[in-house]
């Protein structure tokens, strides 16, 4: 699958980065914390058992989003 390159795909995946970014401050501010990357905090035992299981389903969104650049294209990760 080769993918090109478009300010359409590029504006795409920056929109839903930025929402996912949105999403994980209002998180971070509703559980009255103040965490850097998420994955750095996946095994944090000061955080609920809650806390880390959204953490990781948050990781595993954020990395689906993620551009990748397979050739010369750019795409999200969960569309290789």
């Amino acid at each position: 699958m080769e993918s090109k390159v478009t300010s359409q795909n590029r504006d795409e995946i920056e929109a839903e980065l930025d929402a996912l970014t949105r999403e994980y401050a209002a998180w971070n501010k509703a559980q009255g914390l103040n965490l850097g990357s998420a994955d750095e905090h996946l095994f944090d035992e000061t955080l609920s058992e809650e806390q880390r299981k959204w953490l990781r389903d948050f990781s595993h969104r954020w990395e689906d989003a993620s551009p990748v650049h397979p050739g010369h294209g750019m795409v999200r990760r969960r569309d290789l």
